[in-house]
């Protein structure tokens, strides 16, 4: 057999090209990069042949267009590699770039510092189950129903709670949900005076099932009937009182609308990050049995006493996001226990007994501040300064090996594969390194553009600092707003306006329409207005499919196109003269 004939495909053909540093405006300094296609050219060569401080992940030409495909490229062709950030234009004044990414490193660092700002406060937060009370539901922390003062006498705030919470149950007889229904009518069988309908020769013990005749029975008794039909069901507060209360008793963390229920994990591979849930009462099943630690305030599960019982923080990874972190509405997790007096404020608990709640976060200020800074990665230099405390951290050696210097955690994930770090023993006492001027040659820190040593994050410094920062952004965006609105307006000054005839894509020559711009936005706005397009147009393509950009790309095609014609024209009269 034959092979069809036929143009083979080149797209797999290797290509060679020019690349160039995203915004390099020294086209001297490209380099050659040949390959099959953009992602063997970015993995292969441009990260390591153009020394990039990270992986390169674009490709652009020299207009600003992105490259998925190399088959429309010409030998040699100049291209411009980034490392995931979008194109610079390198005709831009080198010291507009430099402002503008000012204002990229600016309000990355701000960000930052309002994801601390805003998880180092927090209310009287403390655990909660979400959704309904049932077998499986999960766990959380949230604003607690009642704000209890440290400074209010026991006696006072015990009469308080007893009171408030007698009266929840009083009323939770009288206004209660279906789910709970169940329950009460379970525990109706296990009652020393029972009625005439409920007597039975069973007796069961705690961890026995209720007969399913049984259980028909009782729906079906008229006096149930009319006990429970329709009531209204608990108010808000009522209802979220009963999700918030607990009971640690017999190293057993109870529900005690439904005990039942207690705190515990199912899964048998236990880690950390694994999520605590409600499930069914085991006595022997130490994965809901806990140890409790009033000196450190922490809650050990029993089959694994390095994990404990913790909130799992915001993740504030997206430098650039807008959303702000909020501590209200964060599952509750296993965690592994840190040693430490500062930066485990997550881990902190404390059992409000007369009250039934377990209040999250309880804690020193000073502890709470250290955990905020290292998950919003702020350097804590900046929030306690050259105190020396007890913290988390690495530290490393200077190139002659004599000097140590610790860092934290945040510091230490900024400047990860630059240094040969090591953990620090517990119990080190130390201020971050950061804020020192001896490693200021090691270009250490988080920020990318605020200076460690000159920020104050402090307890009565922080919202200020904040507020400051904030307000110097602003300025900056004004001023380079001001500055790219002026350049648009000179540039559509000085360009004359350009007259075309427009039509639909794809519906050849008929119904064309007279456009008249002097910008490029102007010609789409008025294409879409005109033509009646159903999206707005974005792309503007010629006859012959060339894609058009600008109004200086579509001009340089017309006098081309004129050029092609005239000479298509001169050769026709000499065929012809002929």
């Amino acid at each position: 057999l034959k092979k069809p004939a036929g143009k083979k495909s080149d797209w797999h053909i290797p290509v060679r090209l020019r690349a160039l540093h995203n915004g390099d405006r020294d086209k001297s300094k490209a380099v050659t990069i040949v390959g099959p296609d953009v992602a063997n050219m970015l993995n292969r060569q441009c990260t390591v042949m153009l020394n990039l401080p990270t992986a390169a992940r674009r490709l652009f030409t020299e207009k600003g267009m992105e490259l998925f495909l190399l088959k429309d490229l010409e030998r040699d062709q100049l291209v411009y590699v980034s490392c995931g950030e979008p194109w610079i234009d390198p005709r831009l004044a080198m010291a507009q770039h430099k402002k503008r990414l000012l204002l990229n490193n600016l309000a990355s660092d701000i960000a930052a510092i309002h994801a601390y700002c805003t998880m180092r406060k927090h209310e009287i937060l403390v655990l909660e189950v979400r959704s309904n009370i049932a077998a499986g539901a999960k766990l959380f922390v949230d604003r607690g129903l009642m704000a209890f003062e440290e400074k209010l006498s026991e006696e006072l705030q015990e009469n308080q709670t007893e009171e408030f919470f007698l009266n929840i149950k009083a009323d939770s007889d009288l206004y209660i949900n279906s789910h709970a229904k169940s329950h009460l009518k379970t525990d109706a069988w296990h009652k020393k005076s029972k009625y005439s309908w409920q007597k039975t020769s069973h007796h069961f013990d705690e961890d026995d099932s209720f007969p399913k005749d049984k259980d028909k029975e009782c729906c079906d008794s008229a006096e149930l009937f009319q006990k429970y039909r329709d009531q209204p069901k608990l108010s808000a507060e009522m209802q979220k009182a009963l999700h918030q209360q607990f009971v640690f008793r017999d190293k057993q963390l109870i529900n005690r609308a439904f005990p039942k229920l207690v705190l515990g994990v199912r899964d048998t591979n236990l880690h950390a990050g694994t999520e605590v849930v409600l499930v069914e009462k085991k006595p022997d099943n130490t994965n809901q049995l806990w140890i409790w630690r009033e000196y450190d305030r922490t809650f050990h599960l029993m089959s694994d006493p390095n994990l404990v019982l913790a909130v799992s923080m915001p993740t504030t990874q997206t430098r650039y996001s807008k959303s702000t972190p909020d501590i209200r509405g964060c599952s509750v997790v296993l965690e592994k226990y840190k040693e430490y007096s500062n930066g485990a404020a997550n881990q902190k608990w404390y059992y409000l007994e007369n009250a039934g709640v377990f209040s999250a976060f309880y804690s020193t200020e000073l502890d709470q501040e250290i955990t905020a800074a290292n998950h919003a990665s702020v350097c804590t230099f900046s929030v306690s300064g050259r105190e020396k405390i007890d913290q988390p951290g690495y530290y490393f050696l200077s190139p002659s090996g004599k000097q140590k210097f610790m860092i934290c955690l945040a510091c230490a994930r900024a400047i990860r594969g630059k240094k040969e770090m090591r953990k620090l023993p517990r119990g080190s006492m130390f201020f971050c390194a950061s804020g020192s001027a001896e490693a200021s040659r090691f270009s250490l820190g988080p920020f990318k553009c605020v200076n460690v040593m000159k920020t104050d994050l402090s307890t009565l410094e922080a919202e200020n600092t904040l507020n400051y920062l904030e307000e110097v952004l602003a300025s900056l965006r004004t001023e380079t707003s001001i500055q790219i609105i002026s350049e648009k307006i000179s540039a559509a000054v000085n360009q004359k306006p350009v007259k075309i005839i427009a039509y639909r894509n794809g519906a050849g020559y008929r119904n064309g329409h007279l456009i008249i711009a002097s910008t490029f936005p102007m010609l789409l706005t008025m294409c879409t207005r005109h033509l009646e397009l159903t999206r707005k147009a974005c792309r503007l393509y010629t006859h012959d499919g060339t894609l058009i950009l600008t109004l200086p790309d579509l001009v340089t095609w017309a006098v081309n196109e004129c050029f092609r014609q005239s000479n298509s024209e001169e050769d026709y009269k000499e065929r012809v003269a002929v």
